[in-house]
């Protein structure tokens, strides 16, 4: 039978998510603490002869109506779930109004005061995903194998080799015999970590999961929210999203969705978060001991807590005003310039729309922080009163998320290398959000609530008949806290409390 040759052309879906300049602006911006914000600043204005900084006296505008982060008041907070906006504080659509002068987009930033306090320690998100072990029922077994996959991601926060080749790594280098299934297994576990996508494989399986998770997360009666995630979730499953955005038109038939719902489901997948890991390259060395705080929390006795987001030294930022007159001055005599004129008026045009977007996405960035750090005070608002750990509440990115009406990657990124001085006392953001776990009978447990109550436990006991972990575990079930005995080795081991045997007095 003679063959057939000839050309034939292929097509291939291949998994590239497409972010905006202004999107991936933002998304650095908010990331950085305010010392990092400070640097990129300044490098800005020395890279962009467009920008310039503005005097604070020469700043127009009425500051009724601008939004400054500077000094954001507001008083008692109500019912956790109540949303709305307190008397003396902007509302939501007020911090999103628009605050550009005329043609002048003018960021109203200010010299805030700068205080810089020692922290204990430095927490990075090794650390974090390290902790996130213990929230999991694993035998030690297992956990070494999570803890090598930790440290197997690279810096976006993926897995990027095969599962065999970690398996010959475990047996090799740690003496810990395994198989590609039970690594599997593992791995599955790790993809329920905050942030969410961390431990995929690639790009495709990181926002996958992160619309899993948003999905497992919808109540019964969110049917529009639910469509919209399943339809993202079959756009990534089942095409390539840079031919997605400029194919619309057909697709929207061949889904049979509507051209809005379609967009929408576009934009939802814009906002989903590419590189879970970014702060993964980050060393304990890179985090300095001594800090300057991004929020400034005071309460006082009647109940009342003040919000101030730190402006740091960020000046005032406009657009120059000569450079731009000039670039309008050439606008209308395109057509007449020379090749050497035109050259000239497209590096203006493009350092005045840089410009621009810096100054939005910097403005962006302190609404961003100040209605998350808001969320968080309401939603642990018996902390910030009373500086208790034991106040604290279970909370994580999505509690948060649902709260502002901002993405869980945003969230992640706001909580980021960021610190918050509490009368006084700083705090990593970190430190606000409290993950529970389920025990053997379903009942949610709470780590650092077991370890309280663990450590007054031994503290009464006869010293002369200290109790066992098994009797430890009676003690517990008696405060209402059901929880196994490995548990209870294990909280007993990070509070550094030795064995009944070694903590016996004669």
């Amino acid at each position: 039978m003679p063959s057939k040759q000839g050309q034939y052309q292929e097509q291939k879906g291949v998994q590239i998510q497409k972010y905006t300049p202004q999107q991936l602006l933002l998304a650095n911006l908010v990331e950085l603490p305010i010392a990092g914000l400070e640097e990129r600043v300044k490098k800005e204005l020395y890279d962009n002869d467009a920008l310039d900084e503005v005097a604070e006296a020469s700043v127009p505008g009425d500051a009724a109506s601008d939004f400054n982060t500077s000094d954001e008041d507001y008083g008692d907070g109500g019912n956790d779930d109540d949303v709305a906006a307190v008397p003396g504080e902007p509302s939501l659509d007020e911090l999103y109004e628009s605050m550009d002068d005329g043609e002048l987009p003018v960021f109203k930033g200010g010299y805030g005061e700068r205080r810089e306090v020692a922290v204990s320690d430095s927490w990075s998100l090794i650390d974090d995903l390290t902790a996130q072990i213990g929230e999991y029922d694993l035998d030690e077994h297992q956990k070494s194998i999570v803890s090598y996959l930790i440290g197997s991601l690279n810096d976006n926060g993926f897995i990027d080799r095969e599962l065999y080749s970690i398996v010959d790594e475990l047996a090799f280098r740690m003496g810990i015999y395994t198989n590609e299934t039970e690594v599997e297994s593992m791995l599955r576990v790790l993809q329920k970590f905050d942030p969410p996508g961390i431990g995929a494989r690639n790009l495709r399986e990181c926002l996958l999961i992160q619309i899993g998770r948003k999905l497992e997360s919808l109540s019964s009666g969110e049917t529009v929210r639910r469509k919209r995630l399943e339809l993202e979730r079959r756009l990534i499953s089942d095409f390539n999203i840079s031919i997605v955005s400029n194919n619309l038109d057909m697709l929207h038939q061949k889904l049979d969705v509507t051209p809005e719902e379609l967009n929408a489901a576009v934009e939802g997948i814009k906002s989903l978060n590419p590189r879970p890991g970014m702060s993964l390259s980050e060393s304990h060395s890179e985090h300095s001991q001594t800090v300057i705080p991004d929020f400034i929390i005071e309460t006082d006795s009647e109940g009342n807590i003040s919000l101030t987001v730190n402006s740091g030294y960020v000046p005032s930022l406009k657009v120059d005003k000569g450079f731009l007159q000039e670039y309008d001055a050439n606008l209308s005599r395109i057509d007449e310039m020379s090749q050497r004129e035109r050259e000239a008026f497209l590096y203006r045009k493009q350092k005045v729309e840089s410009a621009r977007m810096f100054i939005e996405s910097v403005k962006q960035r302190r609404r961003t922080l100040y209605l998350t750090m808001k969320a968080i005070i309401d939603l642990q608002r018996d902390f910030f009163l009373t500086q208790d750990d034991t106040k604290l509440r279970p909370l994580v990115l999505r509690d948060v998320a649902k709260k502002t009406g901002l993405d869980e990657s945003t969230v992640s990124r706001v909580k980021t290398s960021k610190y918050a001085l509490v009368d006084g006392s700083a705090y990593s953001l970190e430190h606000f959000f409290l993950r529970t776990r389920a025990n053997a009978e379903g009942v949610t447990v709470v780590a650092h609530e077991v370890e309280q109550v663990l450590a007054e436990i031994i503290a009464s006991e006869d010293k002369s008949a200290p109790y066992s972990d098994e009797q430890l575990v009676e003690r517990l079930q008696e405060r209402g806290l059901s929880i196994k005995h490995r548990t209870v080795t294990k909280y007993r081991n990070q509070l550094g409390i030795p064995t009944a045997k070694m903590r016996r007095e004669q």
